[in-house]
């Protein structure tokens, strides 16, 4: 499933609009992106990095709301030393995609859900960054 989204964000970067509004279908269709993990502030923490290799990636887990906005807006510096790639939480409408998009821009955002993230590192608060063996905001 993964890599069917990241196919779709590829294409979506470079399709003609009569093929855009067959991609915001596919997407809306599989929408809302729900996790288990809310809006909130964290203290930092560490995790096993000897059974989850993230192989040189960071990445971030943000959502519509207004506090994931607002970091996004105010963290981009930090997003892009890491070279961040945001996966969405709690979205629900393509309008929400979009505003998470122009908060982060030019951080990517992939368009799928950061469940599985949020599960394997065990994340109960958003937005937060995952790089090399910790987990921040």
């Amino acid at each position: 499933m993964l890599i069917k989204w990241f196919v779709v964000l590829m294409i979506s970067l470079s399709v003609p609009s009569v093929l855009a509004n067959s991609l915001a279908k596919m997407i809306e269709s599989n929408l809302p992106f729900v996790v288990s993990a809310t809006p909130g502030v964290f203290d930092r923490f560490q995790f096993d990095a000897t059974d989850r290799n993230l192989a040189g990636h960071t990445l971030c887990v943000v959502g519509s709301d207004k506090l994931s906005i607002y970091w996004l807006e105010n963290r981009k510096e930090v997003l892009l030393k890491y070279r961040v790639v945001c996966y969405l939480a709690n979205v629900s409408t393509l309008a929400e995609i979009d505003a998470v998009r122009r908060a982060a821009h030019p951080v990517p955002v992939v368009l799928t859900s950061a469940e599985e993230l949020v599960s394997i590192f065990n994340i109960k608060r958003y937005p937060a960054i995952i790089h090399s063996n910790w987990v921040f905001q």
